[in-house]
């Protein structure tokens, strides 16, 4: 059989992993599995993104046990599905941890169909992602609520979720064995650092566990921000991809915008919701101005009495 770097799949309850492989590959049925050993489901996966290819294994961990040396040093990912209706249902997480820890992974997804906002429905969104954090994973729920009263920001400023959110993480992971395709090199720089695993885990979980311990601001687990307002002059760096790059100095291709869209929504989204919301309007600001147009234009926009 093929070494492949490899994402594993872990179930804390009684849903087969398959079920969760078979929603990242978006398949109904899936082939007959490469068995390694007797406890590992390996399906061959092709990656084909914008900017690189490569093949892995993603794989189905049956139960609780140790692997060989020789597959744990592939694994490059891990996504443990639990139940979040349950109140012990970190208890049943922590009881895989020994199994997982030895994986020593660089991605690490802990899933679940939705986490209620208080304990009475299991585990409350902030216990689980402050677990998250003390132990460098991302809370990815398959099926988010979204309050009424952040529907019309998340209409205007969309952030990734579900199993697109998984899909996406492994997409962007510098998967050892990738083939960069030709004109690569012409990616922005925060693809180029993307790509390359920067900036570190270890730096973001630090960071998100120094504002936690700290009393302060979010705990979403996928970002690095805090509750201080971001600039325009931020949110124009962010979208040129680079720090060297001024808000006058936008580039041509809205490509290289979006590519970097998705890392100022992780900076914001642990924002609260009238801080997100005047971020997104300076996000539409950017945009106007990569089109040519002139502030004024635009000017009172989300003033309700000039709309």
């Amino acid at each position: 059989m093929d070494t492949l770097p490899a994402a594993v799949v872990v179930s804390c309850t009684s849903r087969d992993p398959n079920e969760i492989v078979k929603l990242i590959l978006n398949e109904d049925e899936l082939p007959g599995p490469d068995m390694i050993g007797d406890n590992i489901n390996a399906y061959k996966w092709s990656i084909e993104t914008k900017y690189y290819s490569t093949d892995i294994y993603l794989c189905s961990m049956l139960r609780k046990a140790l692997e060989s040396q020789e597959f744990s040093a592939n694994v490059e990912a891990i996504i443990i599905y639990f139940d979040s209706f349950l109140v012990n249902g970190l208890e049943v997480v922590e009881s895989w941890m020994p199994f997982t820890n030895v994986f020593e992974s660089e991605i690490n997804i802990l899933l679940c169909e939705r986490c209620g906002e208080d304990s009475s429905e299991g585990v409350s969104k902030i216990k689980a992602q402050e677990w998250c954090v003390k132990n460098g994973f991302e809370l990815v729920e398959l099926d988010p609520h979204v309050a009424s009263e952040d529907e019309e920001y998340e209409l205007d400023f969309q952030e990734t979720t579900g199993i697109k959110r998984v899909v996406q993480a492994l997409h962007a992971h510098m998967w050892p064995n990738l083939v960069l395709k030709e004109g690569s090199q012409q990616i922005s720089k925060k693809m180029q650092n993307l790509l390359i695993g920067e900036p570190s885990r270890d730096n973001v979980v630090q960071e998100e566990e120094s504002s936690v311990e700290n009393g302060g601001g979010s705990t979403e687990t996928n970002s690095t921000n805090s509750h201080a307002p971001i600039s325009q002059e931020i949110i124009d760096r962010m979208l040129c991809g680079s720090l060297e790059m001024s808000g006058d100095e936008l580039p041509d291709s809205y490509g290289d915008i979006l590519e970097n869209l998705h890392d100022m929504k992780e900076r914001v989204q642990g924002l609260p919701s009238e801080q997100r919301k005047a971020a997104a309007e300076k996000v539409v600001m950017a945009f106007w101005r990569a089109l040519g147009g002139e502030e004024d234009e635009i000017a009172g926009l989300s003033d309700p009495e000039e709309t």
